[in-house]
């Protein structure tokens, strides 16, 4: 089951357990070890906290290359298929209709339209040979 609370309430129940976990640490009523676990933990999300932005930027970082390399692997294999039906001298629409027709998605996933094709290709057709 997810948590429905909003992020905002979130953070703030987050601080709440910190800083009881610190007034506990300070009574000193856990066990020793306890009391390392919980200190290591307290220290590692106060580490987190501070880095926060960073660690969110180096995640959509890594999260833009990984959607570059998928969308590199798609094109690939799709451009022979494509420059084979364009090399039949097909209009944009017969393209896109026989794409369909063989279950191939287009980029997005969805059916293929002549616009998706034309924006597929290297570059745009002349007007004559559409």
């Amino acid at each position: 089951m997810t948590d429905q609370r909003s992020p905002t309430a979130l953070a703030r129940d987050n601080r709440i357990l910190r800083t009881l976990l610190r007034r506990i640490l300070k009574l000193q009523v856990l066990p020793e070890i306890m009391r390392d676990e919980a200190q290591a933990a307290l220290d590692d999300q106060d580490n987190r906290s501070r880095n926060a932005p960073e660690l969110r930027e180096q995640d959509r970082q890594k999260g833009i290359a990984q959607i570059k390399s998928n969308a590199r692997a798609r094109r690939e294999e799709l451009e022979p298929i494509v420059a084979e039906l364009w090399g039949k001298h097909m209009s944009l629409r017969q393209i896109a209709d026989e794409l369909n027709r063989q279950g191939i998605a287009a980029p997005r996933g969805g059916q293929w339209l002549a616009g998706s094709v034309r924006n597929f290709l290297p570059q745009t057709p002349k007007k004559g040979n559409q």
